[in-house]
């Protein structure tokens, strides 16, 4: 089983609506509604599709995700400006390594056997929110990610800088410390990579149908990523960007991810398409 990133916001939410270009006078759409479902044992089924390029090679594979809100430590704002610790858990299914032309003996071959491995970027991974009401009136005021790692291993905590996830959310350059805003296989878990930085624009939809349901609103999140890969003492770089939107009472519904690695003179694409086929939200 798999599970997600993020928390429950029922307030307002005022959301940069990105127009082509930066800078002042960027205007701001108020959301309304739940757009993280956090309640424990809330589930999303994704149809993964991971296509590799490498030289004149495409090659194609698929398999189905899982992502599963796998705990929730609540707290009462008397006691603590901290409302509750969420634990959302991603599975990913095993897809075998692509069979790319390369020697078994080149860097980029073994290094496409790590990227697809359980214990690269394809292995399960947990990461854990907190959210915070500030001014101690019953709603989420913050929300920051606490830590990560794979979901029996020691959590690992994020450091301090990072301006990242917050109510209302912001749109802007996250610290070079900080991770996606989601999961994103072969990236969020890579432990090859260092140095990583994210730069994230958000973007409000005009209402459209999901899963069969009613017309809901829903933002996409654009992540353009960005880090140096250490293998085996060969030292690269991984480029690319992640699209995710983010749907009113489904929450994360749909990934658009494209990365390129090289290292030693090798370079292979990987584009991974995530859609939901089914969420059920558990019970508060």
């Amino acid at each position: 089983m798999r599970a997600g990133t993020l928390v429950m916001l029922s307030a307002s939410i005022a959301i940069v609506v990105l127009s082509g270009c930066s800078g002042d006078g960027v205007d701001y759409h108020s959301l309304t509604g739940n757009y993280f479902p956090v309640a424990t044992g809330s589930q999303w089924t994704y149809d993964m599709q991971v296509t590799t390029y490498f030289l004149t090679q495409i090659l194609d594979a698929r398999g189905q995700s899982t992502r599963v809100v796998a705990n929730n430590t609540l707290y009462t704002a008397l006691r603590s400006a901290l409302l509750r610790t969420t634990t959302f858990t991603d599975y990913f299914p095993d897809i075998p390594t692509p069979d790319v032309a390369a020697s078994p003996d080149s860097t980029i071959y073994r290094y496409c056997d790590y990227l697809f491995s359980s214990g690269g970027g394809l292995q399960d991974w947990s990461e854990y929110f907190r959210s915070y009401d500030d001014d101690h009136n019953g709603t989420t005021d913050a929300v920051l990610r606490w830590s990560s790692g794979a979901p029996r291993a020691v959590a690992v905590l994020v450091p301090e800088t990072r301006p990242f996830l917050r109510s209302p959310l912001i749109a802007g350059e996250a610290a070079n410390v900080s991770g996606p805003l989601t999961t994103i296989p072969f990236y969020t878990n890579n432990e090859t990579l260092s140095g990583t930085t994210t730069v994230l624009g958000i973007q409000y939809r005009e209402p459209e149908s999901f899963l069969g349901l009613a017309a809901a609103s829903y933002v996409t999140y654009v992540q353009t990523l960005q880090a140096t890969v250490n293998f085996e003492g060969h030292q690269g770089t991984c480029n690319g960007y992640a699209k995710t939107d983010i749907v009113r009472d489904i929450g994360p519904y749909r990934k658009d991810i494209d990365l390129e690695f090289q290292i030693d003179g090798g370079r292979v694409r990987l584009h991974v398409y995530m859609v939901a086929t089914s969420f059920e939200q558990a019970d508060e």
